[in-house]
Order: C-alpha cells, then sequence, then structure tokens
C-alpha cells in the first residue's frame, strides 16, 4: 500500500508589511492592465506621494516587483521602471522549485498537464494557463533558472541565491552564507546583502534569524508564492470563476481515482474524518476540517503535481476570497451541506479500501460539484482580500 507524500500544508497570511502593501497595489494595477503593457510606471515623487512612503521604501517595492519579472529598469536611466505583464516563466519558474522539491518528475508532470486539459476541454483558459506553467516547469522547460538582474546588484545577489536553491546547492534547512562573505564574494554592500534577503524572505524561500547567532535559513516554500504567480496569469487571462472550479473539480476527481486505484493508506483520512465530527455547529471551523480532508486526499494520492496544484488552487481561493457558502444561507442549511460532504468522505474512504475506482470517481465528481455560488462568470479577482487589509 502507498503512504502519503509529505506536503507542506497550507500557510495563512501573515500581516503585511508597507512594501508588500504598496507592492500589491502595484501589482494589481499592473495586472488589470490600467498601466499599458511596456508602458513605464509613474514617476518616483508622484509614486512616494501616492502612497506616503519613504524614498527607500519605494526603492524595495520596486526590487521586489523587478524580482517577480512584472517590471524592468531602463539601463539609460535608473528611474524609468518599465511595466511587463504576468509571464509563464515567471510562474513556471517558482512552480519548478515547489515541484522538485516535492519529487515531480518531468514524465509527471507532462501527463498530468495533458490529463487535466482533457478533462474539462482545451476551451478552459483556467486548464490552459496551468498546463503551460506546468510545462515550462520542468527541468526541461522554458522557465529561466532565476530572474535576470536588470542592472541590480541587489536583484542579482537574489536571483544567485535563488539559482543555488533551485540547483540543490542550497536545499532547505542549509544556511545561506555569512552576511561577510556575500559582500566579499559579490561586491556589495551590507544594505544590499539584507534588501536580497528580504526579497528571498518575501518569496518564502528564506527565514532570517536576529541576533549575533543569528544568519538566513533556506525554508521549505509553500504553495504561496507560486500560487500569487498563477493567480496574477489566471486573472490576467481573464479566467472565469466557473473556469476555475471547473479545474479544481477535474485535479480533485483525478485525486481519488488514483487513491482508489493505488490503495494507497487511508489512516490520515481516518484521522481527518474523526477531526470532523468535533465541529458541530461550528460552521467555518467545519468548513475547514472539509478542507483539510481534501487536502490530505490530495497528499495520499501519490501525485506529487496534484497535491501541489491543490494546495495552489486553496491559495488562490485565499486570496481571491470567494465565499465557501452563500452569505444568506441560513445555519441550518450550512450544516446540512456540511453533513452531507462528512457522509461523502467516509464513504470515498470506503470505496479507496476497496479498490473501487468507478464509485470512487462518480462519488467525488458528484461530491465536488460546486454549490451555492453566483457569479461564477466573474473573472477570478485575487486582489480582493488584500484591498481589504
Amino acid at each position: 500500500m502507498k503512504t502519503a507524500r509529505p506536503m507542506v500544508p497550507i500557510r495563512r497570511p501573515l500581516a503585511p508589511s508597507v512594501t508588500e502593501v504598496v507592492a500589491d497595489d502595484l501589482r494589481r494595477r499592473i495586472v488589470t492592465g490600467e498601466f499599458d503593457d511596456s508602458g513605464l510606471l509613474p514617476r518616483a515623487v508622484r509614486s512616494m506621494n501616492l502612497y506616503g512612503i519613504s524614498r527607500p521604501t519605494l526603492r524595495e517595492v520596486y526590487r521586489v516587483l523587478e524580482t517577480e519579472r512584472l517590471i524592468s529598469r531602463d539601463p539609460d536611466n535608473h528611474w524609468n521602471l518599465r511595466v511587463h505583464p504576468p509571464s509563464v516563466t515567471v510562474a513556471g519558474r517558482a512552480a519548478r522549485l515547489l515541484l522538485g522539491l516535492e519529487g515531480a518528475g518531468d514524465d509527471e508532470i507532462t501527463t498530468t498537464a495533458d490529463l487535466l486539459r482533457t478533462r474539462v476541454g482545451d476551451d478552459n483558459r483556467a486548464a490552459t494557463v496551468l498546463a503551460e506553467v506546468l510545462l515550462c516547469a520542468r527541468s526541461s522547460g522554458d522557465a529561466d533558472r532565476a530572474p535576470e538582474s536588470a542592472g541590480s546588484e541587489v536583484t542579482a545577489l537574489a536571483a544567485d541565491l535563488w539559482a543555488a536553491m533551485e540547483s540543490g546547492r542550497l536545499p532547505p534547512g542549509a544556511r545561506l552564507p555569512t552576511e561577510a562573505r556575500m559582500r566579499e564574494d559579490y561586491g556589495v554592500s551590507r544594505i544590499q546583502v539584507r534588501e536580497a534577503l528580504r526579497i528571498l524572505e518575501a518569496e518564502g524561500l528564506v527565514v532570517v534569524e536576529r541576533g549575533a547567532r543569528g544568519g538566513a535559513i533556506v525554508s521549505h516554500p509553500g504553495p504561496g508564492p507560486t500560487a500569487r504567480y498563477v493567480g496574477y496569469l489566471l486573472q490576467y487571462r481573464g479566467v472565469t470563476l466557473e473556469e476555475f472550479f471547473a479545474l479544481r473539480r477535474a485535479v480533485e476527481v483525478e485525486t481519488a481515482v488514483l487513491a482508489a486505484a493505488g490503495r494507497v493508506d487511508t489512516s490520515l483520512l481516518h484521522a481527518r474524518i474523526a477531526r470532523d465530527g468535533t465541529r458541530t455547529g461550528d460552521v467555518v471551523g467545519a468548513t475547514e476540517e472539509a478542507i483539510r480532508f481534501h487536502e490530505t486526499l490530495a497528499r495520499s494520492s501519490g501525485s506529487a503535481v496534484l497535491a501541489v496544484t491543490f494546495a495552489l488552487f486553496e491559495s488562490v481561493l485565499q486570496m481571491s476570497a470567494v465565499e465557501r457558502f452563500e452569505s444568506e444561507l441560513d445555519r441550518a442549511t450550512a450544516d446540512e451541506i456540511l453533513d452531507h460532504a462528512h457522509h461523502d468522505h467516509r464513504a470515498l474512504i470506503d470505496h479507496i479500501e476497496a479498490g473501487d475506482v468507478d464509485r470512487a470517481r462518480e462519488l467525488w465528481r458528484n461530491h465536488c460539484q460546486p454549490r451555492h455560488r453566483p457569479g461564477d462568470d466573474r473573472v477570478i479577482d485575487v486582489f480582493v482580500r488584500s484591498a481589504r487589509l
């Protein structure tokens, strides 16, 4: 029997810094087309006045957006910043690191991308975006190994450290070179080293420990940064909620099919079922537990690509603040839906243990049919939650 492969749990967002808030607003304006593609950002003084920030803070914002390839510097004028639309290569670069750490090989990535596109049809733009990102994330794909420097020593240092993590030279848990060593190796200042580390820290790639014995340690990245890039692409391409949920359903059905086909170890799923029963009357808590059951199923399926994809989709949902149920649903109706979900979870475990692929597929196809989601023709908006902060 197969056992579940480890997967980083979905991380809840922390309170954003001023830099992150300003960067996110500029991202939103770029993704929604407020700036012409390959046009220029407003002048620095105008942005400083608009956001009420200092020039050093604005520089840090620009460096974050440079790393994401949403802007680049004019080589003839340091303060002229050119805008670029969301790029598949950037999303593929982020996905490559996440998939590689989960052990996903090129063959599995290719097969899964083709399978999901077949399941929902070539006209589903969400499936097209995901397939492009996955294929770009292969070791033989077109994703750049690291963000290029745009004439910035800080960006170049962050890019080089990122490349060392992607290649495995700096695996999770490893300490980065000391500040003094990086200053000597790269010919940069102490401030520039710290700014580069802040970029990597914002990406969830390092944890910086303060104090005399502190330093930067490579972390196991969660799905958040990659989900953010994918979310930019989904919104930029005009993907609707209907398309997104159709693809999400296809992903979930495949996890159930693989789990039943492999008759995987269901001990973790049983543990989730036990937790389901402790949240009676708590709609929010019970919903969270139900989501965790689906997350555990994805991890138990034996497919690193599907497990990562599920985690990405959940992060995108958190970013877009899509409600699980209509706000006007009364508690009794919500409880009824959750009770039905709990029943389906138990039934799925039975089908997995019996190795009954057909019943698992049919059950999960019906279970994952979106319910109570008005306005599915709306374009997904990954900036809704940040706009409320």
